[in-house]
């Protein structure tokens, strides 16, 4: 079990400073926390990653163009580290049964709705603002900032384009700096080819021996007892295995599931959707996996044309435990095309990053409270995939060229001594928004090649 520092304790372990020195052996294309990516258009002869246009499918509703961000030397996309704190929801983390959709409009949530988990990153606490750590999770949001602010400068001057931009704006009267809005994979899915949902499974069928591990409410425990069982990525269970899950007039799947999504505790396990609340506590220090993208989504009815800007996470790993309280989810009384295989790289200093011998992550456990109404205990752990099991095979893009001017925001270059370089839009609550990615837009996701 690994302990929990507290925010000063993380910096007189030395925890900072080794993070620090490990993020220093990224590549520069693969960190925006050093500072030396600089983001423009193929005439910039100062950039060092570029947009890519992807048309949308006019024969397909609701298919939507976008754009993905290359490196402008090898034509391959971004695949990026991020590192940050889990934030308070009432800054934008949203880690609940219903996910992203908050308003009214959205629901019932059904089978066809894109739900997806939000968790907003905040600079780790307990540093200086003059720190290298402070000044390199700002040379994240920075350089996503410019992303925008390009995309802003270069918008037809009469049009009035709404915008959810990458990071979350500092709020001084919340007491809270830029943070980073991270969005997960989609939270339910209909399970698809030889994992179409079943009744009961018995010895005689078989049917899980080829296929993804999945549950279903009659051949697993319910989730207030304590036999839930924690299976692989990209296996699904019962939506009811979430505590807040049941309201009929907000929820309204069918057949779609619940999926556990590549998320790892300190000790390397995987974190499975009913913990999430508790495991990624605001105050938890996390590193993510991500490739960047922004929907352009057009004018409908009276609405204005949209610009959606999503980091979003494929592997996120627990780096140290919240001395912070966790608090689960208010409980809701109770009441089709699935998605493919994301073939994208991996960043390969994600997978090669040393979790090892980081101050906290071994020793007596000391964990802050987590305020439940039933206990966690008793449920089984899977073993984490392998290696290979993260990774993602890469296809190569051309790039379309604009005009060649961007607005560029502070960044400190980190010294790297001898490292390797080479939905509806946001109203004024910025925690709801929907996601373009909804009903048959599923497969035009310009990720899925």
């Amino acid at each position: 079990m690994s302990t929990v520092l507290s925010y000063a304790d993380r910096e007189k372990s030395g925890l900072y400073d080794q993070l620090l020195n490990r993020f220093k052996q990224f590549r520069r294309e693969e960190a925006f926390l050093l500072g030396e990516m600089v983001f423009g258009d193929d005439e910039d002869p100062e950039a060092t990653f570029v947009p890519h246009f992807k048309p949308g499918d006019a024969a397909k509703r609701r298919s939507f163009p976008c754009i993905i961000y290359l490196d402008k030397n090898t034509r391959k996309e971004l695949s990026l580290v991020f590192f940050g704190e889990v934030d308070e929801g009432i800054n934008g983390t949203c880690i609940t049964a219903r996910g992203n959709k908050l308003g009214g409009m959205s629901l019932p949530i059904d089978d066809k709705t894109n739900v997806r988990d939000v968790i907003a990153l905040r600079v780790p606490s307990g540093l200086s603002e003059e720190s290298d750590l402070s000044e390199a999770f700002f040379n994240q949001a920075n350089t996503l900032i410019d992303i925008v602010n390009h995309a802003k400068v270069r918008a037809p001057p009469n049009e009035r384009i709404d915008y959810t931009e990458f990071t979350l704006p500092e709020n001084l009267m919340m007491g809270c700096n830029t943070r980073i809005r991270i969005t997960l994979p989609p939270k339910y899915e209909i399970p698809h080819g030889d994992q179409l949902q079943t009744t009961v499974v018995t010895k005689k069928k078989k049917l899980l021996a080829k296929s993804k591990p999945t549950c279903t409410e009659e051949n697993v425990t319910s989730h207030d007892t304590q036999g839930k069982t924690v299976l692989p990525p990209g296996s699904t269970y019962p939506p009811s295995f979430l505590n807040d899950y049941g309201d009929r007039n907000v929820f309204n799947h069918q057949q779609a599931k619940l999926v556990q999504q590549k998320l790892y505790d300190t000790d390397n396990k995987l974190i499975p959707p009913w913990e999430m609340w508790d495991k990624l506590r605001p105050g938890t220090l996390v590193l993510v996996d991500a490739y960047l993208i922004c929907w352009s989504i057009p004018a409908q009815g009276m609405s204005k044309p949209r610009k959606i800007f999503h980091v979003v996470s494929k592997n996120l790993r627990c780096l140290a435990k919240s001395p912070e309280d966790a608090w689960q989810p208010s409980t809701i009384a109770a009441k089709s095309k699935p998605r493919s295989p994301s073939p994208i790289t991996a960043s390969s200093g994600f997978d090669k990053f040393d979790f090892t011998s980081l101050p906290g992550l071994h020793g007596p456990s000391a964990a802050g409270p987590s305020h439940t109404s039933s206990s966690s205990k008793g449920k089984t752990q899977a073993s984490p995939p392998s290696e290979s099991e993260h990774s993602f095979s890469s296809s190569q893009a051309t790039t379309s060229s604009t005009a060649s001017s961007s607005i560029m925001t502070p960044h400190y270059v980190l010294k790297t001594s001898g490292a390797h370089h080479g939905e509806k839009s946001p109203p004024e609550n910025l925690l709801e928004y929907e996601d373009p990615i909804h009903a048959d837009a599923i497969q035009e996701d310009p990720v899925e090649k």
